[in-house]
């Protein structure tokens, strides 16, 4: 009797009259009402419970009204989300539309002005311009793969352009730095998330090996060496998969020879020998399958000359002179090919100067001295068709270096150095020298992140030294050995691991050891070649095959003798 029927019995049953159905007939009605499920007169009139009675009546159509309800608030609230996504959208579109239009007016004003004053300046402000944009668009390429990917190969080509060994720079080797950086890591995340992706994984290869040249541009060299290891055991495993493929034999090959350009200044001469041995079996193989690829070509041409190198060291300088000479005939037969080519000139250029050192080891000073004028007489022309370029300018020292440390042998030979006849050839190198200097001096003021411009000023100032010794200017020779010995303590403790950096301290503790052994202070002349001989012992540990520095120990350990018997001899 819950509900209606409840109601209507109470109502029919009340005690007071005037409360009860006045009739049979409206007794009879709300019965009939309650049957047909319409409002009964015994309830209070109410809206939610006319709702109820309405509910009760009609399940289907409520249903449906209310399922329609249930859609059009569904749907408004889609439509509205879809609306804040599309005004998003519209605002990152818009937004994007600014960025390019703004790197076009860059492009068209800015960028082409600069063309016409100085092209290195004009890809430095393009650099610039590149990454406000690609910064812009990282933040909001995460989830899209194909547009990481494209990141990663803009991020990289912009490291490239702001500072590379093997081609003009603008100097920027800590922006490089970061660029590499933030590609290779856009190129890590890619690879985890397809570990079976061939091309993903060669692609962290090309960033592993970026960071290692530029690493090795600032004087960390173990670093390099790491990040070149790192690239190379990727490449193996890669090649492992596709043992044909050529794009990644080459790879694998440079960064052979680039880990061998690191180890040389961080570990023994047989292993770089060992690391340029196996990019040159490669290279070789592969120039067997296309004779006529220029790029092989190149590559096979810095390898030999980079063997030169391990040769001469080791005092092998007629292998060195042929293994340089074989370099330069294969730059010159690319250059035959394209006479206007910058690279293959630079090419030309590094071979003649290389040849011309590796001469200067033997008795043939005056070749030496001719293949390295021929250099800089190349390596000028290429500066001043490009002056604000400082990978050229870099270059141009070298060459001027190189050409005062040949005259000053020939001015030592059979004995001439103190000689009058000397004195021409020994103020030639003290002039070349000191160009030298002044170019290396102005790359560093430009990018003081390249530490190897740093020690190219003094390892040039010790040369400079060393003319100056020979001229018999023994004071001034003195202080510049002094001065550059700071320079190198304060190299050495950049990257410990530097062992170039650590022979040219010692050899300056050698030189001015020297100097105050000849000139009567003994006990300050020993100081220096304590310290400088634990300093080359050890690297001679590390190196057993470098002549040069077994030679050094033994003028150490010859001085120390010399002066430990003066020093008894006065005793008594």
């Amino acid at each position: 009797l819950r509900g209606d029927l409840d109601n209507i019995i109470l109502k029919s049953l009340k005690r007071e009259v005037t409360r009860r159905y006045s009739s049979v007939e409206l007794f009879s009605e709300d019965i009939r009402r309650h049957l047909k499920g319409l409002p009964v007169t015994a309830r209070q009139d109410t809206v939610f419970y006319r709702a109820e009675k309405f509910l009760q009546r009609n399940p289907f159509v409520v249903g449906s009204v209310a399922l329609a309800f249930l859609i059009l608030i569904g749907g408004i609230a889609a439509v509205s989300w879809q609306a804040q996504i599309a005004s998003a959208e519209r605002t990152k579109a818009e937004q994007r539309f600014n960025d390019v239009r703004t790197l076009a007016n860059s492009f068209i004003f800015e960028i082409n002005e600069e063309i016409e004053k100085s092209p290195l300046k004009a890809r430095e402000l393009l650099v610039t311009r590149a990454l406000e944009y690609l910064d812009k668009l990282a933040a909001e390429a995460d989830g899209n793969s194909d547009l990481q990917t494209e990141l990663a190969a803009a991020y990289e080509k912009i490291g490239n352009v702001q500072s590379e060994i093997f081609r003009p720079n603008s100097g920027k080797t800590s922006d490089a730095l970061k660029s590499h950086q933030k590609s290779l890591k856009i190129r890590e995340k890619l690879f985890a998330a397809q570990p079976n992706n061939f091309d993903r994984g060669f692609e962290t290869t090309k960033s592993l090996a970026n960071i290692g040249d530029i690493l090795s541009m600032t004087g960390r060299v173990s670093e390099a060496a790491e990040s070149y290891r790192k690239a190379i055991g990727r490449g193996e495993k890669l090649l492992a998969i596709d043992k044909k493929n050529i794009v990644v034999r080459r790879a694998l090959a440079s960064n052979y020879g680039r880990l061998g350009q690191a180890v040389l200044r961080s570990g023994s001469l047989g292993k770089a020998l060992e690391n340029y041995t196996k990019a040159l079996e490669i290279y070789e193989d592969l120039l067997e399958e296309d004779p006529s690829d220029p790029k092989l070509q190149r590559s096979l041409s810095i390898i030999f000359s980079y063997i030169g190198y391990v040769k001469m060291e080791m005092g092998e300088n007629k292998e060195a002179v042929r293994f340089f000479g074989d370099s330069l005939g294969i730059a010159k037969k690319a250059l035959q090919t394209d006479a206007n080519n910058r690279q293959s000139q630079r090419d030309v250029g590094l071979s003649y100067l290389w040849l011309g050192v590796a001469l200067g080891e033997t008795a043939d000073k005056e070749k030496s001295i001719a293949n390295i004028e021929q250099a800089l007489k190349i390596h000028t022309q290429i500066f001043e068709a490009d002056i604000e370029n400082l990978g050229e300018q870099n270059g141009l020292a070298d060459c001027y270096l190189e050409l005062g440390k040949a005259l000053a042998k020939k001015a030592d030979v059979s004995g001439r150095a103190d000689s009058i006849s000397a004195r021409p050839d020994l103020n030639k190198a003290i002039a070349a020298f000191e160009t030298a200097i002044k170019n290396y001096e102005a790359v560093w003021q430009a990018d003081r992140q390249n530490f190897s411009a740093l020690r190219q000023i003094a390892y040039t100032r010790r040369q400079l030294a060393d003319a100056f010794r020979q001229k018999g200017e023994t004071e001034k020779a003195l202080q510049i050995f002094r001065e550059t010995l700071a320079s190198f303590e304060e190299l050495t403790q950049k990257d410990v691991n530097n062992t170039e950096w650590q022979h040219d301290l010692a050899l300056c503790h050698l030189r001015i050891g020297k100097i105050l052994s000849d000139g009567g202070e003994r006990k300050q002349a020993v100081s220096h070649f304590e310290k400088a001989l634990p300093i080359l012992e050890k690297l001679a540990a590390a190196s057993p095959e470098n002549l040069r520095i077994i030679k050094d120990i033994t003028t150490a350990r010859t001085n120390l003798a010399h002066l430990a018997r003066k020093t008894l001899s006065g005793k008594k």
